[in-house]
């Protein structure tokens, strides 16, 4: 767990059973997990691993950052999006990773959001998504990696402490 990467979004897949079992491994996480993002009525909703900064966005942003001086760095800039801490397993029905809108444009679109039936801040606090991945159009890049970091260190410590028995499902 402490060393498992990805370097590209079509693996972020790998990151599944890690995100199943931290999605339920506490309680207000797990009831905000449980919400079908559905953006309309006749799609139907399946259990994927997404990006929470999609990764067209990121890529907007790490050029627009003017910090990566060659295509090493620019590819190590990149690969960052496929990181754990910008994961998460979602039940829904459209692939945020290939649109370049923000999480909150997209979730602002989600029927128990716009129905006020969910409180949008809340779901995000539950899932560790902070205001710079949820709406990274106001942070710096710097921001967004540390935002990045923070979440993958909590997923990662969570797991953890669950594997170790220190913590357990609350789905059971």
């Amino acid at each position: 767990i402490e060393t498992l990467a990805v370097q590209t979004r079509e693996r972020v897949s790998v990151y599944r059973n890690v995100l199943w079992v931290w999605h339920r491994i506490e309680k207000d996480r797990w009831k905000m997990s449980q919400i079908q993002l559905r953006t309309g009525r006749s799609k139907k909703a399946s259990l994927d691993v997404d990006h929470t900064v999609a990764f067209a966005r990121w890529s907007g942003i790490v050029t627009a950052s003017g910090l990566i001086d060659n295509d090493s760095e620019q590819e190590d800039a990149l690969a960052i999006v496929n990181h754990l801490g910008n994961c998460s397993l979602l039940e829904k029905s459209f692939n945020i990773s290939k649109s370049d809108k923000s999480l909150k444009s997209f979730m602002e679109e989600v029927h128990e959001v716009k129905e006020q039936k969910v409180v949008l801040n809340d779901w995000a606090d539950a899932l560790a998504i902070s205001d710079e991945m949820l709406d990274p159009d106001g942070a710096t890049f710097e921001q967004i990696l540390d935002a990045i970091s923070n979440r993958e260190k909590l997923i990662r410590r969570d797991v953890i402490e669950f594997v170790n028995g220190t913590r357990s499902r609350v789905d059971v």
